[in-house]
């Protein structure tokens, strides 16, 4: 059985295999081999690519609307799998790693266009959105931009006081503290908690 791709929420770690795309893959002898469609596997290899890291940033299979993080059983599925993430995905990889959405849209217009083939409808569509999204908000943007700065300076500022603040719980032995293999697994439990619900 080929794997299309895997991924892990804890380790942060994936994989993908471009095998299945190639359709020289299951060919026997040299004298059968097709052409190469270099931009059709790119196209295909960075789905699949997007899904894993998706999920390794936290958001598992999505079952509200269509979308990138919907799973897959066979290559076809992800053949007609969309190139972008429905509204709640893309809301929980924002939440995670943060990023503002309109310039999310021009960016991923441009490197879809550096691409060209198989990128261009895709690239089209981010356009298609970005535009939608500014008619709607255009005129509130830049205000929009000025708060969010500022709320993240503010953040920044009462994050930084924390950390002034803060007693340590118990006295640090020597330059470093040791931390048992339990104690760091505890922790790592904890940061996965984070993740529930996601």
């Amino acid at each position: 059985m080929l794997v299309l791709g895997l991924a892990s929420l804890q380790n942060r770690t994936g994989v993908i295999s471009i095998a299945r795309y190639d359709r020289n893959f299951f060919v026997d002898s040299p004298e059968e081999y097709l052409p190469v469609d270099t931009n059709y596997i790119a196209w295909r290899t960075s789905k699949a690519m997007v899904h894993e890291i998706t999920h390794m940033f936290g958001v598992l299979h999505c079952v509200y609307f269509s979308c990138i993080m919907n799973g897959s059983n066979h290559a076809e599925e992800n053949t007609v799998k969309p190139v972008e993430l429905c509204p709640v995905c893309l809301r929980k990889l924002q939440k995670t790693i943060g990023f503002n959405i309109v310039e999310r849209y021009q960016e991923l217009n441009k490197v879809c266009e550096n691409f060209g083939g198989s990128f261009v409808e895709a690239g089209k569509w981010y356009l298609g959105i970005y535009d939608l999204v500014m008619k709607k908000y255009g005129a509130n943007y830049k205000k929009y931009l000025e708060e969010e700065k500022s709320q993240k300076v503010k953040q920044e500022q009462v994050e930084v006081s924390k950390l002034f603040t803060m007693k340590p719980k118990a006295p640090v032995k020597g330059i470093m503290q040791k931390v048992s293999i339990v104690g760091a697994k505890i922790k790592m439990d904890d940061q996965i908690d984070l993740y529930k619900g996601l």
